[in-house]
């Protein structure tokens, strides 16, 4: 027999509330299906003609605590800011995926070394023979090659797959690029771009201490235009000899420069003032039936018929008379003047004239003759070599170089041997009497005055900036 204990009687309560629960929820069922709204199909159809268009709610994801995985409060939707998003109706944009970038080509920078080709340098790089040959040939239109120089840089761009070259670009100087490039066709396009510059006016003026030459490079003068301002002035000043410290000079010129104020190069002397040997020498750009010439301000040509140096930066190492002959070892006359610079210094042609004598000449060496008309000649002795084209019965004009210093015939050293000749004979070339300058007159004259006071107020403009930028001695600014 059995006995019944309280726990078992417990278990078998729940079980019949259990199942009376069940049987309650599908007795309930039949109910709940009658108070559910008709399906779509059985809802009349709704005039279209005038309702908005289709509005379609989309969901917004519940977020979640970070921790506890729990659903944010939702806010409420009537609220303003806050309605969900919906779409209108229209097709959606569907944006393409961007595509993956272009792998950037190889490009390479080469620096020209002594002995190098540009083939070669092409070659080195894995670009194939005939590729280097074909690139190098279609640069040829625009420039060659073999003016290339140690130092200079190249950029090419390559093809990798190909190994061929798509572009290759460098600038031969500061004022210029040259690009190769490949054309649809395969072959190659060479270009020459000009690069965009200004011309600016820039005044300076100094004083000597030592030499003209170290005055004008202490002030950012170019070599260039301290050689043009020696040249205006050397017929009527021997440099070697007149100029000592504290002579002052002012120079007028014009500055090339590039976008980025790089300067590139000088232009024209406009203006030149020189104080020297208690004198003072001034030189006017004017310009006159297409040809630019220098006057002082009265209107008198500085150029005469000789120049007294035909030899920039010179000195002078024996001059007209009698001396102890350096190789003979005895005293004889010197007829003309010596003027020591190193082999290879340009020499000028003192005048204009027709050569009478080049070639070589006994103790004089290698030796230039030039007959100047008014029977005036000039002789030039000890030359290294001529200049290209010089032969006798050819026109030289005046400062043309005709040859280069050397130490040729009975010479102790490098210098020139200068000589003038007047009706045949030798006379000092620094104390030799010339022709009288040319001067300007009537129209020619009253436009060179006009020019002198367009010329004064530029310079006067350029030195007021220059005081207010706190630099008394030197002013640029643009030309006008």
């Amino acid at each position: 027999m059995f006995h019944r204990s309280p726990i078992a009687a417990r278990h078998r309560a729940l079980i019949v509330i259990t199942l009376g629960g069940i049987a309650s929820f599908i007795g309930l069922t039949p109910l709940l299906r009658e108070n559910q709204a008709p399906p779509p199909s059985e809802l009349a159809a709704p005039d279209r003609s005038d309702t908005p268009p289709l509005s379609v709610a989309l969901p917004l994801p519940e977020p979640a605590l970070p921790e506890t995985g729990a659903p944010l409060a939702r806010p409420l939707t009537d609220a303003p800011g806050n309605e969900p998003a919906t779409w209108q109706g229209e097709t959606p944009v569907v944006l393409p995926l961007p595509s993956p970038p272009t792998p950037p080509r190889p490009v390479r920078e080469l620096e020209v070394a002594a002995g190098d080709t540009l083939l070669g340098m092409l070659t080195r790089l894995g670009i194939a023979r005939a590729e280097a040959h074909a690139a190098v040939d279609g640069l040829k239109d625009v420039y060659d090659p073999r003016r290339l120089r140690p130092g200079q840089r190249l950029e090419v761009e390559t093809d990798a797959a190909a190994s061929s070259i798509v572009r290759l670009e460098f600038e031969p100087n500061l004022r210029e690029r040259i690009e190769l490039v490949r054309i649809d066709d395969g072959a190659f396009r060479a270009q020459r771009f000009e690069k965009p510059t200004s011309v600016r006016e820039r005044y300076v003026a100094a004083e000597v201490a030592t030499s003209l030459h170290a005055a004008g490079v202490a002030e950012g003068v170019p070599p260039a235009v301290i050689g043009r301002l020696i040249k205006l002035f050397s017929w009527d000043v021997d440099f070697q000899r007149e100029t000592r410290p504290g002579d002052r000079l002012a120079i007028l010129y014009e500055e090339q420069r590039l976008g980025d104020g790089t300067t590139i190069g000088a232009g024209e002397v406009i203006y030149a003032r020189l104080q020297v040997g208690g004198r003072t020498l001034e030189a006017f750009r004017f310009e006159r039936d297409g040809a630019v010439e220098y006057f002082d301000r009265e209107g008198r040509s500085l150029r005469k018929f000789l120049l007294r140096t035909p030899v920039s930066g010179a000195r002078i190492s024996s001059g007209y008379g009698m001396r102890r002959h350096p190789i003979l070892g005895y005293n004889r006359m010197h007829r003309g003047v010596d003027f020591a610079a190193p082999t290879g210094t340009p020499i000028f042609a003192a005048g204009s004239g027709r050569l009478v004598r080049v070639g070589r000449f006994g103790s004089y060496g290698n030796y230039v003759r030039i007959d100047h008309g008014n029977g005036f000649e000039t002789a030039y002795a000890h030359l290294s070599r001529f200049a290209k084209g010089m032969r006798s019965g050819r026109r030289v004009r005046q400062g043309e170089v005709i040859g280069y210093v050397g130490s040729t015939g009975r010479s102790t050293g490098p210098h020139l041997h200068f000589e003038v000749l007047k009706s045949g004979r030798q006379v000092n070339p620094l104390d030799v009497a010339q022709p009288p300058a040319e001067s300007l007159r009537g129209d020619p004259l009253e436009a060179f005055e006009l020019a002198i006071r367009a010329t004064e107020t530029r310079i006067a403009l350029l030195a007021t900036k220059s005081v207010a930028a706190g630099e008394p001695d030197q002013a640029d600014a643009s030309g006008g």
